[in-house]
């Protein structure tokens, strides 16, 4: 699946001054990004077939120039498909889903790469290609993907404990009471400071296309019971492509923002759910007291830095927003594509904050 001709953009969010830096990658596509706790902010993105990797030793401020990871037949780009990464020091390993799940590793800081290995360990189970990965502040790595093996879509996950060169035996995560979890959602894998991990995902009950949570404590081995988020539900009979993003609120407690019917809501850790606005594809970091989260409203992408607050634009033409904060450097850093969907070579928006 390849996504339309984009310029891939990135932005100095949150504290940045006018005039803070961008970067710009013509023809990019489906980008993703990591902040390490060394300071360096990694990117990773599809553009043609290939996937590709940049490093930031500055903040997010500039970014070296990128080296190719690899070429995978049938690279999964679009609709958030696409490749996610991680990095603990030098050790960077990037995952994408061509024919099947694979994970990459670096031990030289991203200028050169392993072999591909393959996750799932039934052929062609990943084939839906919706993924993410997670990374625990010991290095630690959790992938969780919508696998196929068993015809119904449902929520698969392995993890690796050396930069993605051996993984676990495949361990089912979830598995509807309804036969199949929602289809073409993506799952969003998140550990916190203290290394508990959270999975979300989007189900598929009784008609209703809502999304849930499971959490497993540092050193467990196995999932919590399932629960839904919000309050609300969404009777549809249809996948509407939208995952939304769990944010880390300290302590163990995990909080998350996501769409129902075209409204973008955050569900903290306890409470009633919040209503931010209307839009699709929200995404959400730690920001302090309160999440940093950005959505699509329209054609434009927009941020809320604080709960309860109308959302103010950040760019026009712009879809997939990514975000990360910079550590101990203040601040964040937002990535997108952007460009007019129905332009074949669509130029460059950007808002400076």
């Amino acid at each position: 699946m390849k996504a339309p001709l984009f310029f891939l953009t990135l932005l100095l969010a949150v504290g940045a001054a006018k005039g803070a830096s961008r970067t710009e990658i013509p023809n990019a596509a489906q980008p993703q990004l990591y902040a390490a706790s060394d300071g360096r902010v990694w990117l990773v993105y599809g553009q043609g077939d290939a996937v590709f990797v940049a490093r930031s030793d500055d903040g997010g401020a500039t970014f070296n120039p990128a080296n190719k990871v690899a070429a995978p037949a049938k690279l999964a780009l679009g609709m958030r498909r696409g490749p996610r990464i991680a990095a603990h020091g030098d050790r960077v390993t990037v995952t994408m889903i061509g024919d099947e799940l694979f994970a990459f590793s670096s031990v030289d800081g991203g200028k050169t790469w392993s072999a591909p290995v393959t996750i799932n360990e039934v052929p062609a189970a990943a084939r839906e290609g919706l993924h993410d990965l997670g990374c625990a502040p010991d290095g630690g790595l959790f992938v969780t993907w919508l696998d196929l093996r068993k015809g119904a879509a449902e929520l698969w996950g392995a993890a690796s404990s050396d930069g993605g060169r051996t993984w676990s035996k495949n361990q089912q995560v979830y598995h509807s009471s309804d036969k199949s979890i929602c289809e073409c959602c993506h799952p969003t894998a998140l550990f916190d400071a203290d290394g508990n991990l959270a999975v979300m995902w989007r189900n598929s009950v009784g008609g209703s296309r809502d999304m849930w949570m499971t959490t497993r404590a540092k050193g467990a081995a196995q999932f919590s019971t399932a629960k839904k988020l919000g309050e609300g539900t969404w009777k549809l009979n249809a996948c509407p492509m939208d995952g939304g993003k769990i944010v880390a609120l300290g302590a163990g407690k995990f909080g998350s923002v996501w769409q129902r019917a075209g409204e973008i809501f955050f569900a903290p850790a306890s409470g009633p759910e919040i209503l931010l606005g209307k839009g699709k594809q929200p995404v959400a970091v730690a920001n302090g007291a309160s999440p940093l989260i950005l959505w699509q409203q329209g054609a434009e992408l927009v941020v809320s830095r604080t709960l309860g607050e109308s959302p103010s634009k950040i760019a026009a033409d712009a879809r997939y927003p990514v975000v990360v904060t910079r550590p101990n450097q203040g601040g964040s850093v937002v990535a997108y594509e952007q460009g007019a969907a129905k332009d074949k070579l669509p130029g460059v928006v950007i808002e400076r904050l």
